[in-house]
């Protein structure tokens, strides 16, 4: 009883349609739920005054409600950060740009009882409507960068700032994170790809109200990526040996070669010792894939190997030929697909030599 609800009727011409009936997610008897209403777009305040939260008989609260297409879906509820019994906020609620002005007619100041307060709230700007994600599909090289962009509009189509986007990445790569909307409405997410070839199932959502889970009415977007080897660079060539230490601190020996013909066949034998003790292998490689001269200077071996002579796992080597003698200035790096990654290294000894074509 006396609960209270709040009825939303748009216009269509001269005829007034109901679309909605509004009440809270926690109402209860008496609360006087829609004492005062504040609508702006697709955003709506409804006071409470003897909403009681807590202990507090009759303190008040606003509820916050936003629209996507035609349903309203409750984001928030607005309390007094000093709250006390029978303040009496929700009594009136304004609704302007990004902020709302709620007032508390009872509110005790000091030793004045019932002086009365208004709070200020922020963060009431466009509502989420549609988020998109671009590229929707893209195929790019295992081991580079792929980045995505959301962007976040209202129903009207215009961009929504200082919005959280959140990602989840599943497949080939898991990950995710999370990006803030800018003035035009995108929030951007890079990841690092495999080392062997597969697909992402990339996925986003506005988090509107920051509680970490999608809500009805915060809207999403779904975006796929395909990995796959890279193109040989035709007489591509890189010979090396040496040893490093590896990001675990053992020390790691290396050697091989790996070559492409001029239509682009490869050819080349690696191998890798991780001496520990952190984490003992030997690894030979199986065959070259593909590679890749980055530039003059560094090379890029894709294929497959075996880990202390079993399975079979896609490997990378990354080389770096930048002085003679290598000891010092070379580098040299090795990411297994079981998730070794012997990190970027300067040699401690040895060569790697990239002749130049």
């Amino acid at each position: 009883m006396d609960q209270g609800s709040v009825y939303v009727f748009v216009r269509a011409g001269a005829a007034w349609t109901e679309q909605a009936q509004l009440t809270a997610s926690d109402g209860a008897a008496a609360d006087l739920f829609g004492r005062s209403v504040a609508l702006s777009g697709d955003t709506v305040l409804v006071g409470a005054i003897h909403d009681d939260v807590g202990a507090n008989l009759d303190q008040g609260s606003v509820s916050v409600f936003t629209r996507t297409g035609g349903t309203w879906t409750q984001q928030a509820k607005l309390t007094a950060s000093d709250g006390a019994p029978g303040d009496g906020f929700g009594v009136i609620a304004a609704l302007g740009g990004d902020s709302a002005l709620v007032g508390a007619y009872r509110d005790g100041i000091g030793s004045n009882v019932n002086q009365g307060s208004a709070y200020v709230f922020a963060g009431f700007g466009p509502t989420p409507g549609t988020l998109t994600l671009d590229p929707p599909t893209a195929t790019n090289p295992v081991g580079s960068q792929h980045c995505v962009t959301a962007t976040v509009e209202d129903a009207a189509g215009n961009p929504v700032a200082d919005v959280t986007v959140r990602f989840t990445v599943i497949g080939a790569v898991n990950t995710g994170g999370s990006a803030t909307t800018d003035a035009g409405g995108e929030a951007v997410f890079c990841y690092t790809g495999p080392i062997t070839p597969g697909q992402d199932a990339i996925t986003a959502w506005a988090d509107t109200n920051d509680d970490n889970v999608q809500d009805p009415g915060e809207p999403g977007g779904a975006a796929t990526k395909t990995w796959v080897l890279p193109a040989s660079t035709p007489l591509c060539d890189v010979t090396g040996g040496g040893w490093i230490i590896a990001a675990n601190g053992g020390r790691a020996n290396f050697g091989g070669h790996a070559r492409s013909s001029e239509t682009g066949q490869t050819n080349g034998q690696l191998q890798y010792q991780d001496r520990g003790p952190a984490q003992r292998m030997n690894v030979h490689s199986l065959n070259v894939q593909a590679i890749g001269c980055v530039s003059s200077m560094e090379v890029q071996v894709y294929g497959q190997a075996t880990i202390s002579g079993s399975g079979t796992f896609s490997y990378l080597v990354e080389l770096k030929d930048l002085a003679e003698p290598g000891a010092g200035h070379d580098t040299y790096r090795l990411r297994l697909q079981n998730g070794y990654d012997s990190g970027e290294q300067v040699l401690q000894g040895g060569n790697v030599q990239i002749p130049q074509q």
